[in-house]
């Protein structure tokens, strides 16, 4: 077993404090100028006739100011008579109407972050501390949109588990939608039997097994997979299923649009154990007397499977495709049931029972599966991983030969998957020539709307239209589909700021699609998205200069919301950008934005992805850096960064005193013993490139205080007692380790709380 090291290493913060923010400012109707105070009124926007042949309108592309408006940066770049006197880095969770600020203190010299009130309950970090870091984040985001309540129970259900079900129970949590685990009807003790199951099938099947990666003792970025044998002709090789493919489509426990539940075979209604059976167990073990047990037709099977085209001599794929047909015949009955446990009981079913049916039964038997949908089509189907989505329809012994549905007469605009957190997402590619269609959302003065909800539809005939795939709108304002060719592709916007078209029905947005090409299309919205009401401000003459800033931050990521359109869940997905709002002010003007009047900025960022600004503070008072997620409508912002503030040098050389040091040394910290806070000396004989770590008595790092450049000379670093996730740290002893010049120093730290 190895360990994998830590996904995200998230450095100290300081102070948590509460931002209060007030009302926004107002939004406008059509053709009013918007709300917006201290800002230019937008140009008024042309739109287009809206004829419903006419695919394109324009859009007005917006021209946010991009920063700095008037700075001190120069005299900061270029002028090296600095001292670092404080420094933080921060990893923050940025919900739509929030923000983050950095406090610059004149009088002590120091920083302090102002966070948003964190709205997990205790136990929901502790029990963020003990599942994979790697899924810290998406489990944190889950229990944000969880009532006080609902947090404490499926904590302390993570809390509970043994290894080596930490992580499949930690992932389901994570990756379950609220409606789902908020549900009065929800079974809590599935969550430990789904992960038991897994691993009680695991000793059954020779072509498959789980393969742990660390465990929750251990901790860090520990995770679960299995490792299956299949055809590479002329031989057969072993191959390891990814991470995430064995969480989402192995482990989870809900396939489409069926609840998790313990189902009655007898009614398909929901009945506690043991009359009431979960599909895992049940598929595998069970047989209704004169068919088959799954898990007997599958002993002694070595590979999952050979590679051979629609064929049922093909592994542990072609032993399923067999079970299916012997135990379901196609047709339909008087009950259209969803729960592969009744499914089962009825022997009957069409295409949308036997993909249901088919996924349940192939993850029962550790086989990574899902369920490909064409709504406008009206048909579904299966896809096993190995190595690729290959598709599969047992009910016609289709194996690997998606393209044929083509040859049926069907016409896919929108083939799309399904996930168990209820994010779908389209894979039309695979069963027809496809093109890419990108939509973009904004408001009427060109800015972009995340969280619309852009639905695609075909034309079936006048005012009559079939929902072909939906997608919701990320923080750029866009959502990119794979849809077929040789069609007329419509599409509607929804969002709070109203509907494109106006209206019920669909328009088109793409006529005669053609495969292999990108079509871009922007879509405007009626009313007007929030803004900061900042005023840029001009610089006096003759700036204190006696303090500078830094501050340097990412949006690292975002969480994009949406619903089902069939269940009505509601998804988050993680995206790997995001975009915020950032800009510096003195205590005054904060005070202003604070209530939402109309304030003097520097420095204003807007819709940006990252910045990283050098300011040399202009006045004797406190000064603030504020990133915000506050004109945004839905989405969910990440941001990571580090603040640092510089004091001036009598000497004009950054980091000295009289002379460089003779040696690189760490000085130690002072107080010792300290509650919460210390600060952390070291001397550097060179300039060079400094790592500066808490690691606790076990020898694990706790927090990374610094990373990167510094000058020669005396230098000072506060921890503040937190963890790399800002979380405080216990009593105890710990160490500080530098490492710098070639040379690594350690001493000690006794934290009293």
């Amino acid at each position: 077993m190895t360990k994998r090291t830590a996904f995200l290493s998230i450095l100290a913060i300081a102070c948590a404090l509460v931002l209060a923010l007030a009302a926004r400012p107002a939004r406008s109707e059509p053709g009013e100028e918007p709300a917006i105070r201290g800002t230019t009124t937008p140009s008024p926007i042309q739109r287009g006739s809206g004829a419903d042949e006419s695919p394109e309108e324009t859009a007005p592309t917006p021209s946010p100011p991009q920063g700095p408006w008037a700075s001190y940066s120069e005299r900061g770049e270029h002028d090296t008579g600095w001292t670092l006197v404080d420094i933080d880095t921060f990893f923050i969770r940025l919900p739509v109407g929030e923000a983050c600020a950095v406090r610059f203190d004149r009088s002590d010299c120091a920083l302090s972050m102002i966070l948003p009130v964190d709205p997990l309950v205790p136990d929901a970090r502790l029990a963020i501390d003990y599942a994979p870091d790697w899924m810290a984040d998406d489990l944190q985001d889950l229990f944000a949109r969880l009532d006080p309540v609902d947090q404490q129970t499926y904590a302390g259900i993570i809390l509970a588990a043994a290894d080596p079900y930490v992580d499949e129970i930690a992932f389901v949590v994570a990756h379950t939608a609220p409606e789902v685990l908020q549900s009065s009807g929800f079974p809590t003790e599935l969550l430990t039997e789904n992960a038991e199951d897994v691993y009680a099938h695991d000793p059954y099947l020779d072509y498959v097994e789980i393969v742990d990666y660390g465990d929750a003792l251990g901790g860090g970025d520990y995770y679960s997979t299995v490792r299956y044998w299949t055809a590479a002709p002329p031989e057969t090789i072993p191959v390891e299923l990814p991470r995430e493919r064995y969480y989402w489509d192995i482990v989870h426990p809900k396939i489409t649009d069926e609840a998790p539940a313990y189902i009655n075979p007898a009614t398909g209604g929901a009945a506690a154990p043991p009359t009431g059976r979960f599909w895992r167990e049940f598929l595998f073990t069970h047989a209704d007397s004169g068919y088959p047990v799954l898990q007997e037709e599958l002993a002694g099977c070595l590979t999952l499977w050979e590679g051979n085209v629609d064929s049922k001599v093909n592994g542990a794929v072609g032993i399923l495709t067999q079970w299916v047909q012997d135990v379901l015949d196609f047709g339909s009955g008087a009950e259209r049931p969803i729960q592969p446990v009744r499914i089962y009981r009825l022997h009957l079913g069409r295409c949308g029972e036997h993909a249901d049916f088919t996924a349940a039964a192939a993850r029962a038997a550790l086989i990574a599966t899902n369920s490909p949908l064409a709504p406008d089509e009206d048909h579904t189907w299966n896809e096993f991983y190995d190595r690729r989505w290959v598709p599969w329809e047992p009910v016609n012994n289709y194996v690997d030969s998606g393209w044929h549905y083509e040859g049926w007469g069907k016409s896919f605009i929108g083939v799309f998957d399904w996930r168990g957190d209820d994010w779908t997402w389209t894979v039309t590619e695979r069963y027809t020539p496809a093109c890419t269609v990108t939509v973009a959302v904004t408001d009427s003065a060109g800015y972009p709307v995340d969280g619309a909800l852009v639905s695609v539809a075909r034309k079936i005939q006048n005012y009559v239209f079939g929902l072909s795939t939906w997608g919701h709108t990320d923080s750029r304002g866009q959502v990119d589909f794979i849809l077929g060719d040789s069609s007329d592709i419509y599409a509607r916007v929804e969002s709070d700021l109203g509907t494109w078209p106006p209206g019920p029905l669909y328009k088109r947005i793409v006529e005669a699609s053609v495969a292999d090409t990108r079509y871009s299309v922007t879509r405007l919205l009626p009313q007007y998205r929030p803004r900061l009401p900042f005023l840029p401000a001009s610089l006096p003459p003759d700036p204190d200069d006696d303090l500078q800033i830094r501050i340097r931050w990412d949006a690292i990521g975002e969480y994009v919301y949406g619903q089902n359109r069939y269940d009505s869940n509601t998804f988050s997905d993680r995206r790997s950008e995001g975009a915020a709002d950032f800009f510096i002010c003195d205590a005054s003007a904060y005070a202003d934005y604070a209530v939402s009047d109309t304030f003097d900025a520097y420095e204003v960022y807007e819709e940006a992805d990252s910045a990283d600004v050098a300011f040399t503070l202009p006045s004797f008072s406190d000064w603030y850096a504020v990133i915000s997620n506050e004109t945004h409508m839905v989405n969910t912002l990440l941001v990571r960064g580090t603040a640092e503030l510089y004091c001036r040098t009598s000497t004009g050389i950054a980091g000295t005193r009289e002379e460089a040091p003779v040696r690189t040394t760490l000085l130690g910290n002072h107080p010792n013993p300290f509650n919460p806070r210390t600060t952390i000396s070291f001397a550097l004989a060179s300039p060079g490139r400094v790592e500066l770590s808490v690691l606790d008595a076990s020898g694990r790092r706790v927090a990374s205080l610094f990373g990167g450049e510094l000058a020669a000379g005396e230098h000072h670093v506060r921890w503040d007692g937190r963890n790399d996730r800002g979380e405080e740290v216990g009593t105890g002893v710990y160490f500080c380790r530098l490492e710098a010049g070639g040379i690594s120093a350690g001493s000690k730290m006794l934290l009293l709380r």
